[in-house]
């Protein structure tokens, strides 16, 4: 822990010999393993990271302390090459978690995990975006803000995955009744995270791999009985990336002068706006 040179060695017998206490049935010395352990990752991470899987095996422990302790340990331990296996091993304990503490906790470390060192570890953000986009749909979260925010950090950022994003949105979107109905996950921080991003970058929805068309989006964001009971703030979004989603819409029908559509769209609006 002192940085003292040639002491590799020595290092690595005090790992093993943590390893020992870890594997220990007794949990008060599997637990004082894990903090001895995670001491040296703070200065020898090579020697810690080899052990990764004994690591994971903890958060199986009956013992909330080891899980959490564990949790830690699992930071400082990700690379880009065990990244996705290390998230994948963490949302499949979401889905068996007991109580909402334990499942919020992992649900940050995911999160903390992904965005350490500006998502320094991340090599495909499409993958990242759909861990997001799963993670708000889990029932009674805290974190709606943070994953709203990392939802709109992501598209800001990576321009190759805003076509992939707008898209994931706009399902998110046309599904928003559901997510409120049943009281699902982080939903209206989403939604105000859904709403900004279809409107800032709407010019991606109308594409022809999309099936989801930008009328559709722009109507499932005016859908009156659902949309006038969100908080005031998720309405303001609806109607001012609303009316930037619109604004795309008449200008293509403009160029090709279907007015008459134009018209039928703006009488959806209107009555939408109107009943809020």
């Amino acid at each position: 822990s002192s940085g003292m040179p040639n002491h590799t060695a020595a290092i690595q017998l005090c790992v093993q010999k943590l390893r020992i206490l870890i594997e220990d049935s007794d949990q008060n010395l599997k637990y004082l393993g894990l903090l001895a352990m995670g001491k040296i990752l703070k200065t020898n991470p090579k020697s810690v990271q080899g052990h990764k899987d004994l690591i994971m095996q903890c958060l199986d422990d009956s013992d909330d302390s080891i899980r959490l302790r564990a949790l830690d340990l699992l930071y400082g331990m990700v690379s880009r090459k065990n990244l996705m296996e290390i998230v994948k091993k963490l949302m499949t304990h979401m889905d068996k978690a007991e109580g909402t503490t334990y499942r919020d906790e992992l649900m940050f470390k995911i999160v903390q995990i992904c965005q350490q060192n500006d998502y320094q570890f991340i090599s495909n953000f499409e993958w990242y975006m759909s861990v997001l986009v799963e993670l708000a749909q889990i029932d009674g979260s805290k974190h709606g803000s943070l994953i709203a925010s990392q939802m709109m950090d992501v598209t800001i950022r990576v321009e190759s995955i805003r076509a992939f994003s707008v898209r994931q949105m706009s399902l998110l979107l046309e599904n928003h009744h559901l997510m409120l109905s049943s009281q699902r996950g982080c939903s209206t921080d989403v939604l105000f995270a859904a709403a900004w991003i279809c409107g800032e970058f709407s010019e991606h929805l109308d594409q022809p791999d999309h099936s989801i068309k930008p009328e559709t989006t722009l109507k499932a964001m005016f859908r009156g009985k659902t949309t006038k009971f969100m908080p005031s703030h998720v309405q303001s979004a609806y109607i001012q990336n609303g009316m930037k989603l619109f604004s795309n819409i008449v200008i293509k029908y403009l160029n090709e002068e279907n007015h008459e559509r134009i018209n039928e769209l703006a009488a959806v609006m209107e009555e939408s706006i109107s009943g809020l």
